[in-house]
């Protein structure tokens, strides 16, 4: 009871009965729809087995160079780490590339969770808070971009375009942390050797997060079909921040915040500039967690129910860890 007066204290009513009822009436929910509470704590485990076998787990020939050279960027922290560290390790795995992971602080990276890469990989490249803060001052200053500072906090989505490509001098390739490589990625690697467009993968269904019509009528051109952002490509110059800032402006007035914004932003981006999407059948979106599950892809993104089968077992056949 003096619990819930303190907390009724720090809280209004209305969140103290999201974080006491709906919360765990909808995590519950989740759980059941999801297999269970068995299945729930054998994904919990799985997930602790991926942290520890990043942290002891060795590359053979992590300093070895090789003919290509592959820089993925990650946008990383303490809760992502060891997925980001798996994904950069499966790539490195299978595409017989040189990778140097580019890990982007999201303010909670620590040596504890850059240890890993600096072990596995012949290089990595980190650029901190700070780095990111002090180029947002210089770039994309609050008073002259008021929008893409304050969402970029409120929704912190948003800082796969405002911290990883604003005034980037280079092509640069944005992946998600929580996917996986299976085998050799030719259409990445020759992206990254020579990228002639902005790039991303297939969505399963549209999710724009905005009315296409409306979208379209911002860009002033047809947008793609079904581009998901878990890949993300661009090059120098493709991202306006003037127009970015208009544009969230815009979307935020007429039809309010959305969990998609930001693909809906690079929707319009690739409109305007053009696209290459991988082949959908070798780079995909997994959403399931099917019974006897096995990897049929040359890349998979684990997503919203696929998170089961990504702990338990995906990780591992991925990365070539018995079990």
């Amino acid at each position: 009871m003096k619990l819930i007066l303190w907390l009724s204290h720090r809280l209004s009513l209305g969140k103290l009965a999201y974080q006491l009822f709906f919360r765990p009436c909808h995590q519950w929910s989740e759980i059941r729809r999801r297999g269970g509470w068995r299945n729930h704590w054998k994904t919990i485990r799985g997930e602790r087995h991926m942290k520890q076998t990043a942290v002891s787990i060795a590359f053979p020939h992590a300093d070895k160079k090789t003919a290509a050279t592959l820089e993925p960027v990650y946008l990383t922290g303490e809760r992502y780490w060891h997925q980001t560290f798996c994904c950069a390790y499966s790539l490195q795995l299978h595409s017989g590339c040189s990778v140097i992971p580019h890990l982007y602080d999201d303010g909670t990276l620590t040596p504890k969770h850059t240890a890993p890469f600096l072990k596995n990989f012949r290089e990595v490249r980190i650029t901190t808070a700070d780095e990111i803060a002090a180029t947002l001052d210089r770039q994309l200053p609050a008073e002259t971009f008021p929008a893409l500072r304050y969402w970029r906090i409120k929704h912190p989505l948003l800082k796969k375009l405002t911290d990883i490509f604003i005034g980037q001098k280079k092509p640069r390739l944005l992946l998600d942390s929580d996917m996986l490589f299976y085998h050799k990625p030719d259409y990445l690697i020759d992206w990254c050797l020579d990228p002639h467009h902005a790039c991303c993968m297939q969505d399963i269904v549209e999710a724009y997060g905005y009315p296409r019509s409306f979208l379209e009528n911002l860009a002033g051109s047809s947008l793609p079909s079904k581009a998901n952002i878990g890949i993300l490509g661009l090059l120098p110059g493709q991202l306006n921040p003037a127009q970015m800032e208009e544009w969230l402006k815009k979307m935020i007035h007429e039809h309010g915040k959305s969990y998609n914004l930001v693909q809906g932003l690079c929707s319009m981006l690739f409109a305007q500039n053009g696209i290459s999407i991988a082949p959908a059948k070798e780079y995909k979106l997994e959403n399931t967690s099917a019974a006897g599950w096995q990897p049929d892809a040359t890349m998979i993104h684990f997503v919203s129910d696929a998170k089961a089968v990504y702990f338990q077992h995906a990780w591992k056949l991925a990365m070539r860890v018995h079990w």
